[in-house]
């Protein structure tokens, strides 16, 4: 079968998923408050 480009592109969306709330906690973080 080979590579699943579903499978390849939904792994690549949960890695942006967790950097940009890695991204977001920071920012919020970083605000007072």
């Amino acid at each position: 079968m080979g590579v699943n480009p579903m499978a390849e592109f939904e792994k690549g969306l949960v890695r942006d998923y967790k950097s940009i709330m890695a991204h977001i906690e920071r920012t919020v973080s970083s605000v007072p408050g």
